[in-house]
């Protein structure tokens, strides 16, 4: 199955998003984000709540005339939103889709300003933001996979070929088994991941098996000996196991670990994002601005870590080079 078949429908879903009737006349004003109690919303993915409302509180007990109120309506809604100025920022446990700056550039006449505040887990416990792993059946030799390795396994019409038998990776026993990919779709914010960081502008392979959740793929992986899948990082049932992630030159090696993730070079990390409303020729909303700066401060870091999510705060160079974008 051709990944492009699950794509118009996320174009849809996104212009449609941006052509909605906001009411309360919020397209037409800078300040849509109040409500009517004058609280301002915030927007964002239902797993970072938790983490919106501590900065909220630090920010209130410096603000006190600012009262902030945290929705998590979805990451696949916070961008459209911001787009138009209903949300302060979008909290996002993703990065921003090209589509959905696209959409956002054609009516603001700019890009957003897409902000890392931290990291998700090394590994997920199904209710928290985490990074991504590769996973292949127990009994494949295999320890590791380059980037480049995997968008030829995991996609089609790759630069350097692609591959789809195991043998075609000096797996001698496969012998000319094909590889075969279970993935989920590309609407799925973990499909979406793997598009955009692995196979970039390549569809996944046309004999790929999409299945609807992590678990069903985990459980498709630990049945068949030559399956592969990218899922996010949990413990692999029985019969399957995470393999690391090497660059492509191989002279780096990843295991998805708390440093890896931290040091900023795991290509499979969870970034945690907020993103500001930037419009053409006009400056960055200033509260907005000091939110943002809050989150990347020492107290909005420590706010962060400590939640019941158990996110990655940024190191304290990460949280700087951040803080310069926003001058």
């Amino acid at each position: 199955m051709n990944s492009s078949l699950f794509l118009p429908s996320r174009r849809q879903a996104l212009a449609a998003l941006c052509a909605l009737p906001f009411a309360g006349g919020a397209l037409a004003t800078p300040n849509g984000y109040r409500e009517a109690d004058g609280a301002v919303r915030i927007e964002g993915s239902p797993l970072l709540v938790d983490t919106l409302r501590r900065w909220n509180r630090l920010f209130t007990q410096a603000n006190p005339a600012t009262r902030l109120r945290a929705l998590g309506t979805g990451s696949d809604s916070a961008v459209p939103l911001l787009t138009h100025g209903v949300t302060l920022v979008a909290a996002m446990d993703r990065p921003i889709h090209p589509l959905e700056a696209a959409a956002y550039a054609k009516i603001n006449g700019a890009r957003p300003l897409e902000i890392l505040v931290g990291y998700g887990r090394a590994q997920g416990d199904g209710h928290t933001a985490c990074s991504l792993a590769i996973y292949v059946n127990r009994a494949n030799p295999l320890d590791r996979l380059t980037m480049r390795q995997l968008a030829g396994l995991l996609g089609q019409g790759a630069p350097d070929g692609d591959l789809g038998t195991w043998s075609q990776l000096g797996v001698a026993s496969a012998a000319a088994h094909a590889a075969r990919v279970i993935a989920l779709p590309g609407t799925s914010a973990t499909g979406g991941l793997v598009q955009q960081h692995i196979l970039k502008k390549l569809d996944f392979a046309a004999a790929s098996e999409f299945v609807d959740t992590p678990e069903a793929l985990l459980a498709r992986v630990a049945a068949d000996p030559w399956a592969i899948g990218v899922a996010p990082s949990v413990p692999p049932p029985r019969g399957a196991k995470r393999i690391a992630l090497a660059s492509d030159d191989g002279s780096r090696t990843w295991q998805g670990t708390v440093q890896d993730i931290r040091s900023g070079a795991y290509p499979l990390a969870c970034p945690l994002t907020l993103a500001l409303r930037r419009r053409q020729d006009e400056p960055l909303d200033p509260l907005a601005v000091a939110y943002v700066r809050l989150a990347l401060s020492p107290q909005g870091q420590s706010a962060l870590a400590r939640g019941p999510g158990g996110y990655l705060p940024l190191t304290p160079e990460q949280a700087l080079a951040q803080q310069g974008k926003l001058a």
